[in-house]
Parts: structure tokens; C-alpha cells; sequence
């Protein structure tokens, strides 16, 4: 599925894109991908179930969705279940 971070060009102009670029940032994003894959869920999916998933700091992810759609989009992350050799690669990528 296509998202924000598959178009670099735009996503390089926007404000917040300072933490998320640089030469590591493609291993991170093939990361989130392949784990996403395997989990059968969207790459936005993922890292919302992976914040979810943090214990030490906890974490409470805050989303924005504009629409309905975008919402029942992310709610099915509240059901994935990573396993903690996922978390542990998605932890080293640094995602």
C-alpha cells in the first residue's frame, strides 16, 4: 500500500521530515514494510501497533485522522499482536 513515505519528494519538503531522513532511513522503512507484510496489515497499521506495544517509556500514540475512512483505517492496529521477534527488528531499525 502506498503512503506518505513513498513519495520522498514531497515528503522530504514537509516540516517534521528532519527526524525521519537520512541514510538509515530506507533500511527503516524496508523494515516496517516487511513487517507489515507479514502481519497482513497497512505499514500505518504497523508502527501505530508498535507504539502501542512500548513499555518502557509508555507510549500513547495521538492520530488525527480527517475523515472517517482514515480512522477505520488505523483502528484495526488496536487488534495486531506483533510477535517480540518483530518488535525486536523494528526496535534495531530504529522505526
Amino acid at each position: 500500500m502506498k503512503g506518505v513515505y513513498d513519495r520522498p519528494a514531497k515528503f522530504a519538503a514537509h516540516w517534521a521530515a528532519g527526524s525521519y531522513t537520512g541514510p538509515d532511513s530506507e533500511a527503516r522503512l524496508a523494515a516496517v514494510a516487511e513487517v507489515a507484510a507479514e502481519a497482513g496489515v497497512t505499514p500505518n497499521q504497523l508502527v501505530l501497533a508498535w507504539l502501542l506495544h512500548q513499555t518502557s517509556p509508555r507510549v500513547l500514540p495521538l492520530i488525527g485522522p480527517r475523515t472517517p475512512e482514515q480512522l477505520e483505517n488505523l483502528l484495526p492496529a488496536l487488534d495486531v499482536k506483533l510477535t517480540g521477534e518483530q518488535l525486536t527488528r523494528l526496535d534495531a531499525a530504529g522505526a
